[in-house]
């Protein structure tokens, strides 16, 4: 299971660089002298990228440094804008395409050369952030860590120094890949949400109209890591809408396009084996196959294809159809060499041989990847975020390993098996009668066992009937008790008004009878709430509301709020409905809300927001920025009755039944309440109701 996962990890990041590529060189060649001037300069500079990017999609290197460079030599005169698109392009493209990162990093170092002459240059600084990301990536590609991060650290600091947003978008951009080659796809995630929005300002041409599709399929990407498949599935299908937008608005692209609609088809095909649907995921990738073969040019596109077939086929149990794009794939490796490429049509070799009984052959096969792995292990041995990652497939392979050289043991062995075998056949006929024997003697132990578990089922059973009988009878008679009391206490009340009157008395009888009216209203506020809470027991379900029952909560108690001037503020989803009994539900939020008023500092805020959790649960929280709750204390806030009263912050007095009444009421309702809170910062209560349609 760990190699499964970690493979489809490293097949979702090579899938994410397939789809970065196609806008890599839009950026480069477009996106990297945004915001620019349309002056002749920048036109020709845009002209010989574009000319020499062709020969490089063809793996002409050569031809496409000698266009680049005879082009620019023509010109007389050059600017330092000019001079550093050109090491742009000899550092971000051409010696990426030669894979000479060395040679890149030396390169992009030109341009901070060119920038710390003019820093003022908007245009500059533009430039240098994209060559601190490049130079980023070839650091992390030469395993220069240290160096690889703090280009993406100085590339990071120096982004709100940009002031077009455009050009932020596209910085974003590059960041958000970064964070996803690390695997911390929610801030990728973020970055590239970001990303969007702001390239929303660039100017409407295919250059940002390309990057924000890219954007879009990344996004896809991002969420399909964070299993989050809803939002996975809503990004692609936005990408797809945007890509048949790109077909009207841009037909002489039709070639870009078409890869795109392939990346897609490849992305799909991605989340379809992940899922197990193989039929369908296979024809996603075949026609992102016809596309690139219709092209007829070999590119690290294609090879991912080949191998994805390869994958699906050897899944599928077809091993010639497998056997066709593995080799296929082998014989462009030899042409256009990927290492990492290569360890997984090693590995993918292996497993199709071990499934034909080619123990020998997978053996040798799973023995290469291996050795691959080991030396890739010691490349990022200084890279902490992988080691686990790469422990577990280094561990999953050498049991895969262990695996086939037992099979292989077992072969060389069968001869000398069979000769034994039959020295052994009484025995085995012996040990077979025991056996069955033991096997009839645990079938009776197990029935028996079965039949004690069934008694002591029916025993809690029971018990549980009792309770839930016990627990309504606790419940009449906390009624009754309730009621027999208010009376009297009522009476004692009235009583205690007539005799704390303003008239000369002895000044410490006097304070003893106003304790004793204090006492007793705590005590008939108590009561009457019990009393409440029975007559409210019987109020009938109805399906109401949730946000209009949570706002005349709130209205309710505005005015205590504003005697601490308190700000309550509500951000309720509209139209999420519950089955419940009005008035209980209300008394449970009401409680919730009044201990956020008593515990909350004069002059905060109380945050109460309601929305919708998964499909089938509304989720309500009320946050506010008081004292917080102490971590000793947290197992025991909903006890009945409470150890955990204590004052509020203008010395309101707690009377230890409120939150135990609000679980009581929650858990009636078929939903759950809990705390978090974080002490001297906030304490944030949080309620989830089942939800059900509309009355």
């Amino acid at each position: 299971m760990e190699w499964t996962k970690a493979r489809q990890i490293v097949f979702s990041k090579r899938l994410f660089r397939c789809c970065c590529g196609i806008a890599i060189g839009l950026l480069l060649f477009g996106c990297e002298h945004k915001p620019k001037q349309n002056d002749q300069s920048e036109l020709l500079i845009d002209a010989m990228v574009s000319g020499a990017r062709q020969y490089l999609d063809k793996g002409e290197e050569s031809k496409a440094k000698a266009y680049f460079d005879s082009a620019f030599s023509s010109r007389t005169m050059h600017s330092p804008l000019d001079s550093m698109r050109r090491f742009l392009f000899l550092g971000g493209n051409y010696y990426e395409s030669r894979q000479e990162p060395e040679l890149a990093v030396a390169t992009l170092d030109s341009i901070h050369d060119i920038w710390s002459h003019d820093k003022a240059e908007p245009r500059y600084l533009h430039l240098y952030i994209l060559s601190l990301f490049l130079k980023g990536d070839f650091n992390f590609q030469l395993g220069n860590y240290k160096a690889a991060f703090k280009n993406y650290y100085d590339a990071r600091m120096r982004i709100p120094e940009v002031v077009d947003p455009c050009s932020q978008g596209h910085h974003q951009y590059r960041l958000g890949m970064v964070y996803y080659r690390q695997g911390l796809f929610q801030d990728a995630k973020e970055s590239f949400r970001k990303s969007f929005q702001l390239t929303a300002n660039c100017t409407n041409d295919f250059e940002s109209y390309a990057l924000r599709q890219e954007l879009l399929n990344n996004l896809a990407l991002s969420f399909d890591q964070l299993n989050d498949m809803d939002s996975a599935i809503y990004y692609t299908q936005k990408s797809e809408t945007f890509l048949q937008d790109g077909a009207q608005r841009f037909p002489s692209k039709d070639t870009y396009i078409k890869e795109a609609k392939a990346v897609l088809d490849i992305q799909e095909s991605s989340r379809l084996e992940k899922n197990g649907h193989l039929k369908e995921s296979l024809k996603h990738a075949l026609k992102a196959q016809a596309w690139q073969e219709q092209k007829q040019v070999l590119n690290k596109d294609s090879q991912k294809t080949m191998m994805t077939l390869g994958r699906l086929y050897r899944k599928m149990h077809l091993a010639d159809s497998a056997n066709h794009w593995l080799n296929q794939l082998d014989r462009s490796l030899a042409v256009l060499p990927q290492p990492e490429l290569k360890s997984e049509l090693l590995s993918e070799v292996s497993r199709l041989k071990a499934a034909n009984h080619q123990y020998e052959q997978a053996y040798q096969e799973l023995t290469q990847v291996l050795e691959r792995t080991s030396q890739k292990r010691n490349s990022l041995s200084n890279l902490q975020s992988f080691r686990l990652k790469d422990e577990f497939v280094r561990l999953d392979q050498e049991g895969l390993h262990q695996q086939l050289f037992v099979n292989n043991q077992y072969r060389t062995s069968w001869l000398v098996f069979i000769l034994i075998i039959t020295l052994f056949v009484v025995l085995g006929v012996i040990l077979t009668v025991y056996y069955y024997r033991m096997a009839q003697k645990g079938l009776i132990q197990v029935n028996s066992f079965h039949q004690e578990l069934d008694f002591r089922n029916w025993l809690l059973s029971t018990s549980l009937a009792d309770l839930q009988v016990t627990n309504r009878q606790m419940d009449e008679l906390i009624g009754r008790v309730a009621s027999e009391l208010h009376t009297p206490m009522l009476k004692i009340q009235e009583y205690g008004k007539y005799l704390v009157i303003p008239e000369p008395i002895d000044p410490e009888h006097q304070d003893m009878l106003v304790l004793m009216q204090q006492s007793n209203d705590k005590a008939v506020m108590m009561v009457e709430g019990l009393i409440n809470i029975e007559k409210d027991d019987e109020e009938p379900f109805q399906s109401i509301e949730l946000s209009a029952l949570i706002q005349n909560c709130v209205d309710e108690l505005k005015f205590s709020a504003q005697l601490k001037q308190l700000e309550i503020v509500i951000h309720a989803v509209p139209s999420l409905f519950a089955m419940a009994q009005p008035l209980l539900l209300s008394r449970a939020i009401n409680n919730l809300i009044s201990n956020a008023i008593k515990f909350s500092k004069p002059r905060k805020r109380i945050q109460v927001t309601l929305h919708q959790k998964k499909a089938d649960y509304a989720q309500i929280e009320i946050r506010d920025e008081g004292i917080g709750i102490p971590p000793e204390m947290i197992d025991s806030i909903f006890d009945q009755p409470g150890n955990s009263n204590r004052a509020g912050t203008l010395g309101e007095e707690s009377y230890g039944l409120g939150l135990s009444i609000c679980k009581k009421i929650i858990q009636d309702h078929q939903g759950s309440i809990w705390v978090e809170s974080e002490v001297g910062a906030f304490a944030q209560f949080i309620i989830s109701l089942p939800l059900t349609k509309s009355s």
